[in-house]
């Protein structure tokens, strides 16, 4: 597979891009999924840039991986568990005990 790093590095700043534009329209549940996607993203990059194997949807889970390369701050760790928590409840109703996303 090609070396695509930095291809995923610039999808990864404009999906931020657009979720900080999404935040200022007051679309909060699509700017906290489009920043779980810029994350996402952005470690899969630098896995790749690595040479190593960045797969699923977890940041937590890409960090571990990048952890076995690099050291990672627990900091940063803590904000993935914060992130991942964006990936379904800011899409599907599902994900609340009522309501949607939106409210």
């Amino acid at each position: 597979m090609p070396e695509r790093s930095k291809d995923w590095m610039n999808q990864a700043i404009k999906d931020l891009e657009a979720a900080e534009k999404m935040m200022d329209d007051e679309l909060f549940e699509w700017s906290c999924f489009a920043a779980q996607q810029a994350s996402e993203k952005a470690v899969k990059s630098v896995l790749q840039r690595l040479n190593a194997v960045a797969w699923g949807h977890s940041i937590t889970d890409l960090m571990k991986v990048l952890g076995n390369k690099v050291h990672v701050d627990e900091m940063l760790l803590n904000c993935a568990r914060l992130l991942d928590k964006n990936y379904i409840p800011a899409r599907y109703p599902n994900g609340f005990e009522s309501g949607s996303p939106y409210e």
